[in-house]
């Protein structure tokens, strides 16, 4: 396994746009089905994926001050994404989401 401060050379990480907005919510339907089973019920996974992953509410990101979304690519196929946006709180920013396919984990992917 590579370790965690490890940058994989074939990972690029980009500003994502609008024309990304399926591919992360394809990512997060691979990601949260193969992580969340036998943590939380089908149907709880069903209804989180349409909550936060739909196309309107993952545009919030990309269309709201301070906020934004980025994908990591690994030989230019998307392997994962964050996603972050200003609260309240002056100076502050919250990572909202940050997830990595599970066959790219230990790669630094997610570190990077």
């Amino acid at each position: 396994m590579a370790s965690p401060t490890r940058r994989p050379s074939d990972v690029t990480i980009a500003a994502g746009s609008d024309v990304d907005l399926p591919v992360v919510a394809r990512l997060a339907d691979v990601i949260w089905r193969a992580h969340y089973p036998g943590i939380i019920t089908d149907e709880q996974i069903d209804h989180m994926l349409a909550l936060g992953y739909s196309i309107d509410a993952l545009a919030k990101f990309l269309h709201e001050p301070g906020a934004g979304l980025a994908i990591a690519r690994a030989g230019g196929e998307p392997v994962g994404f964050a996603a972050w946006y200003r609260p309240d709180e002056p100076s502050t920013t919250k990572l909202d989401k940050l997830y990595v396919l599970p066959s790219q984990h230990g790669r630094g992917t997610g570190a990077r």
